[in-house]
C-alpha cells in the first residue's frame, strides 16, 4: 500500500473536509468553527489530498492535562502523499498571539507523529509519511481592509516559528502555501 491508501483507510471520512469542483478548478472550503461564517478556499487543491479537520476531530484533552499546552492543535492538515507536502494551518477569528498559534501547530505536527508511528506499526511500513516537507500556515480575521500577506518569510515557512501569517482573505491558492 502506498500512503495515500494507507491514509484512506486510517482517516475517517466524516474527519476530512470534501474536495469539491468549483468552476472547474479544486477547492476545499475551511471553516472558522468559533465564528460563523468565516470560511476560507483553497483553490486549485490537488485532488489527491487529504484534508482533515483536525480542530474538531481530535480531543487529546481526554487523556492529557493541557499543563504544558500539549492539548492545543492547529484547525487543519491538509497531506498531499505524491507531492510530499504536509501543510498544518490555523484559522484565527479572535484574538491572535503568535506563540499559541505555534503551539497549536506544534500539536497538529505531534498527531502527525501518531499518524507515521500507526502506519509503522499496523500497516508494516516504515516509511509512512517520512520525508515530506511542512509547511505551516496561519490565517488570522482583521478589522482592517483586506489585505494579501500579513509576512513573508525570507525562508521557507517549515516550521511553527517561521510560519506564513495572512490576514482572513477569501481564498487561498494551494501552490501558494505549499511553496
Amino acid at each position: 500500500m502506498n500512503d495515500y491508501e494507507i491514509l484512506d483507510n486510517l482517516i475517517k471520512a466524516e474527519a476530512r473536509e470534501t474536495i469539491e469542483t468549483i468552476c472547474g478548478k479544486p477547492v476545499v472550503v475551511l471553516r472558522e468553527k468559533q465564528v460563523s461564517g468565516y470560511t476560507i478556499e483553497v483553490r486549485d487543491i490537488p485532488t489527491d489530498s487529504i484534508v482533515i479537520n483536525l480542530d474538531d476531530r481530535y480531543k487529546c484533552d481526554r487523556i492529557f492535562k493541557g499543563a504544558n499546552n500539549e492539548c492545543k492543535r492547529a484547525d487543519y492538515i491538509i497531506i498531499n502523499p505524491r507531492l510530499k507536502k504536509i501543510i498544518i494551518i490555523e484559522l484565527k477569528s479572535k484574538s491572535y498571539r503568535k506563540t499559541e498559534v505555534m503551539q497549536q501547530m506544534h500539536g497538529a505536527r505531534c498527531f502527525m507523529g501518531f499518524c507515521q508511528d500507526i502506519g509503522a506499526t499496523f500497516w508494516k511500513k516504515d516509511e509512512f509519511l517520512q520525508n515530506y516537507e511542512y509547511r505551516y500556515v496561519s490565517l488570522r480575521d482583521s478589522k482592517s481592509p483586506k489585505r494579501s500577506t500579513v509576512s513573508q518569510p525570507e525562508d521557507c515557512h517549515d516550521t511553527p516559528e517561521n510560519m506564513l501569517e495572512f490576514r482572513f482573505e477569501d481564498t487561498l491558492y494551494y501552490k501558494h502555501i505549499a511553496k
